[in-house]
């Protein structure tokens, strides 16, 4: 394979070149960030990266504050179609976009203090990644090609990342890309010798029968539904001490369940922060008409209970609008700020963004529209790389997460039945006045771990940063939670 052949040809380079200048010449140099009262000394970079075919996926990479030598953290998108430099610029890079959407604060507790980071946005129409083609439908399988060649692209860009140690990261939907993407990486582990080591995802989409099953409880434990409805859905969706909430027939149990998921996403509760405010109030429902003259719908609560009588109906009347007056709202989320700054056109320049590239949206409707999704479930992808004994697996959960909560994925993780090594136990960071607080609880198996981040929510850098870095700094030095 021609790009195979280019990679390992260049990885017997990369020690030479380590040694050699600064990629100053490189024209994806990013020479001044807009927003910010000061220049930072690490060097940032931001262009496209060939995918398949004719797309062109954007990325912006963000080289470590402390050696370019650390390890490469490859965060991708959510959605699908949300932006990855969404988290880069509210959550887990080194700035902050303010209220107003011009200035930048620099984040004490980027993960880029120790670690360089790579974005990259994917399917195109996701942020400002494009086709030449305008070919925008797209499936988890074909992501995973443009993923793959995508970093190909890269590492031809940039050599010497060749000699670093990498994990994949991501959340929401990357819950999908990050594994598959893992997992075909290493099919060509052979060919392609690169240092990962495996990947940390927050809030993921791993198996739509638990998730569905756990947020009855999630929505009770939390305030969100009464007695008298947890009671109807003990009694009509439960039999000898199990319940079924995700596919029941029982006509009680589904009008039950109709009700809660409504509880959930359509009366103005956050679903990505249970505990939080909404922001700009209670929201119009999904596929309903706003004041602007779009139709709204949230692309991360969608796949909640998607396959009930409430949800189709829901789907159904969103697939029957033209995408060009589909709005794409993360509920209760102002995303305002990084909408304004990354469509300013100064930013645009600075980003080397072309033409062909969209509007920026924190999330793409078309791309909503056009995608199918292949993996309902996750388990046996995570399953195959944990029987390699290559790769370190972590799955994070912030307790207020509605939208991918955190008692599913513990579920998820503990199902996949390994080897319990450390049992369930709290573990600790340093608030900013030094003091030893309790940040989650974390349970270790064979080669993955499982955590849960208290009081935070989809966002769990943007809501606990010191935890968060804390997390991430300890997975890829391999040192304990």
């Amino acid at each position: 394979m021609e790009w195979t052949a280019t990679i390992l040809a260049l990885l017997s380079l990369a020690s030479i070149m380590l040694c050699q200048a600064s990629q100053a010449t490189n024209p994806d140099l990013i020479k001044s960030m807009p927003g910010l009262l000061k220049q930072p000394s690490f060097e940032m970079y931001s262009g496209y990266l060939d995918g398949t075919g004719a797309n062109k996926l954007h990325y912006w990479y963000i080289q470590s504050q402390h050696a370019v030598t650390d390890p490469l953290i490859i965060w991708l998108s959510s959605g699908p179609g949300c932006s990855a430099l969404y988290s880069g610029l509210t959550s887990n890079g080194p700035f902050r976009v303010q209220s107003d959407g011009v200035h930048l604060d620099n984040n004490p507790s980027s993960w880029n203090l120790n670690a360089n980071l790579l974005y990259i946005d994917a399917p195109v129409g996701t942020g400002f990644s494009y086709s030449a083609n305008d070919l925008y439908a797209s499936n988890d399988t074909a992501v995973t090609e443009d993923h793959y060649q995508a970093l190909l692209s890269f590492f031809t860009k940039y050599p010497n990342s060749t000699l670093n140690n990498i994990y994949l990261a991501g959340d929401g939907y990357s819950g999908v890309y990050v594994p598959l993407l893992l997992a075909k990486l290493d099919s060509v582990s052979q060919k392609l010798p690169l240092q990962f080591g495996g990947f940390a995802v927050g809030n993921p989409h791993t198996s739509q029968v638990l998730q569905d099953n756990s947020l009855i409880g999630f929505a009770y434990h939390h305030g969100i539904i009464g007695e008298q409805l947890w009671a109807e859905l003990n009694i009509s969706c439960c039999s000898q001490g199990k319940c079924n909430f995700h596919n029941n027939t029982n006509k009680e149990c589904v009008s039950a369940v109709n009700q809660t998921v409504n509880d959930v996403i359509n009366i103005g509760i956050n679903p990505f922060k249970v505990n939080g405010d909404c922001a700009g109030g209670v929201p119009v429902a999904a596929g309903m008409m706003g004041k602007n003259g779009f139709y709204h719908y949230a692309p991360g609560v969608q796949h909640i209970f998607a396959n009930n009588d409430f949800a189709q109906e829901q789907q159904k009347s969103i697939k029957g609008i033209p995408s060009w007056k589909l709005k794409a709202d993360l509920t209760c989320v102002d995303t305002t700020p990084v909408t304004t700054y990354l469509n300013n056109a100064l930013v645009r320049s600075a980003l080397h963004i072309v033409d062909q590239s969209p509007k920026w949206e924190v999330c793409n409707a078309t791309v909503y529209q056009l995608y199918t999704q292949q993996y309902p479930d996750m388990s046996s992808v995570y399953t195959d790389l944990l029987n390699t004994f290559k790769y370190r697996l972590l799955v994070y959960s912030g307790d207020q997460d509605a939208t991918h909560n955190f008692l599913g994925n513990e579920w998820f993780v503990t199902g996949l039945g390994r080897q319990a090594e450390v049992q369930w136990r709290p573990w600790l960071f340093k608030n900013a006045l030094g003091q030893d607080q309790v940040a989650g609880f974390v349970k270790e198996y064979d080669n993955i771990a499982y955590l849960s981040i208290k009081n935070a929510g989809f966002w769990a850098p943007q809501d606990q940063p010191l935890a968060t870095s804390l997390l991430i700094y300890n997975f890829i030095y391999k040192r304990p939670y």
